[in-house]
């Protein structure tokens, strides 16, 4: 008879990686599913890695503003499309291989900014306590929504998510294409 550590429990994870992805959890605590989802997702972590670095000299340049971005002669449209490519595809690795609930990584700082400023000694403790209180929040909310069954904190974070990264983006003018 095998022991108890021996003992795997296999869960399929769903919109991640499709139907082929297997997450093994140990019944000790161990999780194998990093193995299993890296090689569904290196070739973007790989590409978004690679675009980054090469758009590190423009972003550089785009700091300084753009007017100054251009009579360094970079390409101003490509610079921000390439990081915005970057971004989506190193924060799409990011959350698979960390699960949907990392979104709230993502949502978290934001709001814990407009709460305390921008001090890191007031905006890591809010973070945390925020990050908590959001996780908290969405789960009972998938509890009390789809009662009698329930729904998933990552598919309620993306639901808070989204439309909030919107407003930030609408509001800041964080990009402009």
């Amino acid at each position: 008879m095998k022991g108890l550590r021996q003992l795997r429990v296999h869960a399929v994870v769903l919109g991640q990686i499709g139907d082929h992805g297997v997450r093994a959890l140990d019944a000790d605590g161990g999780d194998e599913g990093f193995v299993v989802i890296l090689p569904a997702i290196w070739p973007f972590l790989v590409a978004g890695l690679v675009l980054a670095a090469m758009n590190i000299p423009a972003l550089n340049a785009l700091a300084l503003g753009e007017d100054t971005a251009r009579s360094l002669g970079i390409s101003v449209l490509w610079a921000r499309c390439a990081g915005i490519g970057a971004i989506t595809l190193l924060a799409g690795s990011a959350v698979t291989m960390a699960g949907p609930i990392a979104f709230a990584g993502l949502l978290v700082p934001h709001i814990a900014r407009a709460m305390v400023g921008a001090d890191y000694r007031w905006l890591l403790p809010a973070s945390a306590v925020t990050g908590a209180a959001l996780l908290l929040l969405a789960d009972t909310a998938g509890r009390v929504i789809a009662r009698p069954g329930e729904l998933s904190v990552g598919v309620v974070l993306a639901v808070i998510g989204a439309p909030f990264f919107v407003f930030l983006a609408r509001r800041r003018k964080l990009v402009t294409v």
